[in-house]
């Protein structure tokens, strides 16, 4: 049986309550791309998927590159932006990575913000504000052409986002709020400003938590709590996770 390493950067732990209902991100990411992968065709689905979870805010770790077939960067209450040692030094990992790596990497919001920024994109605080719950995006020609489909939906929670692309990365599309939602490099990169791995529980869990805090207006709470409910597509995009980063794996053997 075939098997593919993933290595995940843990960049925060998840919000309160969801760590206890799903655990690390990595547990999260886990447990989606285990089911992703159960969706390609032929032996694809047999694949066995191995995850290895690292601490790169406190314990300040990171995998050796020939340790893993694939990198996958999570979410964080983080700014992407912010010169903090920890983020600092993230991005020096990635900025060697694409240099001396041709695996490919994934990246989840705060991931994707990072992406872009390592590659000399500019992420800064969103022109249209905070996004929260399920979200429509519609995609441009490449995220058609990628998922098959002219628009997807996948929960969100983010108030910064990517403004300009990095050279020779392409959009998949935007949303009424945000124009870059996601990235793609074919056998190379593959990013979401939203959550694939997030559904109503986790998002609900969020949104009340943030509330009661203050973070979000009783307006903001009151729509995202609207949408809560409606369909995603976590599992369809776990999928083409999973197919984008077996491809890249054949590519670069």
């Amino acid at each position: 049986m075939a098997n593919f390493r993933l290595a995940v950067l843990e960049c925060d732990v998840p919000f309160p309550g969801v760590v206890e209902l799903r655990g690390s991100y990595g547990d999260m990411f886990r447990t989606l791309l285990s089911e992703g992968m159960r969706g390609l065709p032929g032996a694809d689905a047999q694949t066995e998927l191995e995850v290895t979870k690292w601490d790169v805010v406190n314990a300040h770790v990171y995998p050796v590159f020939e340790d893993f077939d694939g990198l996958m960067i999570s979410g964080s209450k983080h700014t992407a932006f912010d010169n903090t040692p920890w983020i600092i030094a993230l991005v020096d990992y990635l900025t060697d990575f694409f240099k001396n790596s041709r695996k490919p990497v994934v990246g989840i919001c705060f991931g994707h913000q990072i992406i872009a920024r390592t590659l000399g994109g500019r992420v800064e605080v969103s022109p249209g504000g905070w996004e929260n719950s399920v979200t429509k995006i519609d995609l441009n020609a490449t995220g058609r052409q990628f998922f098959g489909v002219p628009s997807i939906h996948m929960h969100q929670t983010h108030r910064d986002a990517v403004t300009m692309l990095p050279p020779g990365v392409d959009s998949i599309g935007g949303s009424a709020r945000c124009g870059v939602h996601g990235m793609f490099k074919a056998n190379r990169v593959l990013s979401f400003q939203g959550h694939p791995e997030f559904d109503e529980e986790t998002m609900t869990l969020i949104l009340k938590g943030r509330y009661s805090i203050g973070v979000f207006t009783e307006n903001m709470y009151t729509d995202g709590m609207s949408r809560v409910r409606w369909p995603h597509c976590g599992k369809m995009l776990a999928t083409k996770v999973c197919g984008f980063l077996l491809d890249a794996k054949r590519a670069s053997a």
